[in-house]
C-alpha cells in the first residue's frame, strides 16, 4: 500500500508546487493530487519517477498493512456464555436474555471501530 501522507511530505519538504512536481513527473497536476489523497495509486513507472526525484528508493514509499482481524465465532459464543451467567447471577430473566445479545453487539461495534482506525 502506498503511504499517501508521504508523498505530500516529501513533496512540501522540497518545497515543491503541485506544478512543478506534475512537470518533473510528465504528469497532470490533477493526477499529482489524486495520489496524494489516496483517490488514485500512481503505477510503477510514476512509482521510480517520484522516487528519483525525492532521491529515495521506492520501497521507502509502501506501508506494510495490518492484517485483517476477523471476528472469532469462539468470541461470540464466549460473551454469549459470559452475558447469560451474568444475566442468571443478578435473578433478572429479562438479563439473562438481553446482557447476553448487548454483550455481543457491543463486541462487534468495538470490534469495528478499531478496525477502521
Amino acid at each position: 500500500m502506498i503511504n499517501y501522507e508521504l508523498l505530500e511530505k516529501l513533496r512540501k519538504d522540497k518545497k515543491w508546487s503541485y506544478t512543478t512536481l506534475a512537470k518533473k513527473l510528465d504528469c497532470p497536476v490533477d493526477i499529482v493530487k489524486l495520489w496524494e489523497t489516496g483517490e488514485m495509486t500512481p503505477s510503477e513507472t510514476d512509482l521510480v519517477k517520484i522516487a528519483y526525484h525525492y532521491d529515495i528508493n521506492v520501497e521507502e514509499l509502501y506501508i506494510e498493512e495490518e492484517p485483517k482481524r476477523e471476528i472469532s465465532i469462539l468470541t461470540i459464543i464466549f460473551l454469549f456464555l459470559f452475558g447469560c451467567v451474568v444475566g442468571i447471577f443478578t435473578s433478572n430473566i429479562m438479563y439473562t436474555f438481553i446482557f447476553p445479545i448487548l454483550n455481543i453487539f457491543l463486541y462487534i461495534c468495538i470490534y469495528n471501530l478499531y478496525k477502521y482506525k
